[in-house]
């Protein structure tokens, strides 16, 4: 999945984001290469939501159904 996300992105939301591991990997690697990232995640299970708060720069927990409506914000929309 990483192949897929631009280098000029800026902002990613992941949708999915789980407890946070593969989003938090590829903002690790962009701080290596010197392109930050700020790393989003939308997550539909609360428990996995509050996990991914411990290590990425903001996630929304929304219940199933419920329409995303941030996208004015994000460079990229990731969903796994």
């Amino acid at each position: 999945m990483r192949k897929f996300v631009p280098a000029e992105a800026s902002v990613l939301l992941e949708v999915g984001c789980g407890a946070g591991a593969f989003a938090r990997s590829l903002k690790d690697l962009r701080i290596q290469q010197e392109k930050p990232l700020e790393v989003w995640g939308v997550e539909v299970d609360e428990d996995a939501a509050e996990q991914a708060k411990r290590v990425l720069d903001r996630v929304l927990f929304f219940a199933l159904g419920q329409p995303i409506n941030r996208m004015d914000i994000f460079s990229i929309l990731l969903q796994r």
